[in-house]
C-alpha cells in the first residue's frame, strides 16, 4: 500500500523520487520509497530523522504543517547530506496526522526548480491522509492477530486444565460409584442393609457429577479440536429402545408418558451410536424435567431434502420457552435464565455439548417453543456418515 501512495503521488504530481516516513514517537522511519538509490536508502535506514529543523521532513513533523522549498539549494537552512546523488532542486513534505497526534510525513522531490501546484500539494495532502488510514488499519489488523493469539492459547490451556481436573476427578468419582455400587447390590454381605438409601442417594449424586465433569471433557475436547467420532451403521429401532429405556427412569420422576412416534420405517443410520445416544438423553431428560404429568415424545422420521436426512425430535407439553431463551439455548454454560437454573438445577452445558456433537456428525440440533405450550427439540442428520 505504501510503495502504491509513494509511488502515485511522485507520478501525478511529476516528481523524481519520494519517501514515506513513519513516526515511531521518537524518529521518523523510512518504510517506503520510490527511484530512491540503494545508498540513499542505506544511509536513511542508518539515520533516522528527529522531527526539527535540520531537513524538509523534519520540519515539517516538527510544526505539523506542510513544508514546501522551492529551491533547497538556494536555501542555506538545508544542507544536502549525501554529496554524490544528483542535487535536489524542489522539495515538498506533507505531515500525515491523526488527529494532533503524528503518524508519518509523504516527501517528495524534483530534481529541478519547478515549484508544485496548489493543486499538487492538495493531491499530496490527500495521499497522507490516505496512508494514515492505512497505517491505523495495519496496526489494528496486528492488534486483533495479536488478540487471537492470546485468545487461541488461552483455549488450550482452558482445554488442557479442564483435561487434567476431569482425569483427576474421574478416578476417585468411578471408585466411589463403583464402591456404592457394590454395598447396595451386596448389603446383606457387608451388613449395609441400614443405609441403603443413603448409598444410594451417594451413589446418584456421583454418577450426576460424573456426568457433568464427562460434559465438560467432551466440550473441551471439542474446542480443541481432539473429539473423534466413530460413525457406524445403528440399527436405529434398537437404539431407540435402549434409549427409551433409560429415559422412563426420568420420565416416571414427574409422573410423564414417555411415547415413541414413528412415521417411516426407520431402520438404519449412520453416525457415531454413543454420540447420538447422548444427543437423545440429554434432549430427553431436559423435556421430563422441564414437564410435569404431561406427555413427552420421540418423534423419528426420513426426510428428503437435497440428500436423505433422519429427523428424532423431541416434544414435551412443558413450560416452553420465549423467543429471547430461545436465543441463549445452545450457548455454553448458559441457561433459559436465572430463574429456570435455580428452579429446575442444571449446568447448561447438555444442549450446547448436543448442538456441537450433532453438527459434527453433519447436521443440527434446532428447537421450535412458545411458552406454557411445549417445546420440540429436533435432531438432524444425515442418513450417511459426514467424512
Amino acid at each position: 500500500i505504501f510503495d502504491t501512495l509513494v509511488e502515485n503521488a511522485v507520478r501525478l504530481c511529476e516528481a523524481e523520487r519520494a519517501f514515506l516516513f513513519q513516526f515511531d514517537g521518537k524518529f521518523l522511519r523510512s518504510v517506503a520509497t520510490y527511484n530512491v538509490s540503494p545508498k540513499l536508502r542505506e544511509f536513511v535506514d542508518k539515520n533516522p530523522i528527529a522531527p526539527g529543523r535540520h531537513s524538509i521532513s523534519a520540519r515539517a513533523a516538527l510544526e505539523r504543517q506542510t513544508v514546501h522549498v522551492h529551491d533547497i539549494q538556494g536555501d542555506p537552512e538545508y544542507a544536502y547530506a549525501v554529496r554524490d546523488e544528483r542535487p535536489i532542486r524542489t522539495t515538498l513534505a506533507v505531515p500525515m496526522l491523526k488527529g494532533d497526534d503524528l503518524v508519518g510525513t509523504i516527501t517528495i522531490y524534483r530534481l529541478e526548480l519547478k515549484p508544485f501546484t496548489d493543486k499538487q500539494i492538495a493531491l499530496v495532502e490527500t495521499f497522507a491522509d490516505q496512508a494514515v488510514i492505512a497505517i491505523e488499519n495495519v496496526r489494528l489488523f496486528n492488534e486483533i492477530q495479536d488478540k487471537s493469539r492470546q485468545l487461541a492459547e488461552a483455549s488450550q490451556n482452558k482445554s488442557q486444565f479442564l483435561a487434567s481436573m476431569s482425569h483427576e476427578l474421574r478416578t476417585p468419582l468411578n471408585a466411589i460409584i463403583g464402591l456404592t455400587e457394590m454395598m447396595v447390590t451386596n448389603a446383606a454381605r457387608f451388613g449395609t442393609e441400614k443405609a441403603l438409601e443413603p448409598l444410594r442417594r451417594v451413589n446418584a449424586a456421583g454418577t450426576h457429577l460424573l456426568g457433568l465433569i464427562n460434559e465438560v471433557l467432551d466440550l473441551s475436547k471439542i474446542e480443541a479440536g481432539k473429539l473423534e467420532l466413530n460413525s457406524e451403521p445403528i440399527d436405529l429401532a434398537r437404539l431407540i429402545d435402549e434409549v427409551i429405556g433409560t429415559a422412563g427412569q426420568l420420565a416416571d420422576k414427574n409422573n410423564n408418558r414417555l411415547v415413541v412416534e414413528t412415521r417411516d420405517s426407520v431402520h438404519a443410520l449412520t453416525a457415531d451410536p454413543m454420540r447420538l445416544k447422548q444427543i437423545l438423553l440429554n434432549l430427553l431428560s431436559n423435556a421430563c424435567k422441564f414437564t410435569k404429568q404431561g406427555e413427552v415424545a420421540l418423534r423419528v422420521r426420513k426426510v428428503a431434502d437435497g440428500r436423505d436426512w433422519v429427523e428424532l425430535a423431541v416434544a414435551d407439553t412443558g413450560i416452553g420457552l420465549t423467543a429471547e431463551q430461545q436465543t441463549k439455548l445452545f450457548q455454553d454454560f448458559t441457561q433459559a435464565d436465572s430463574l429456570t437454573a435455580r428452579r429446575y438445577g442444571g449446568t447448561g452445558l447438555g444442549l450446547a455439548l448436543s448442538r456441537k456433537l450433532a453438527r459434527m456428525m453433519g447436521g443440527d440440533v434446532t428447537v421450535t417453543s412458545e411458552p406454557g405450550k411445549g417445546s420440540v427439540f429436533t435432531v438432524r442428520l444425515p442418513a450417511e456418515a459426514v467424512h
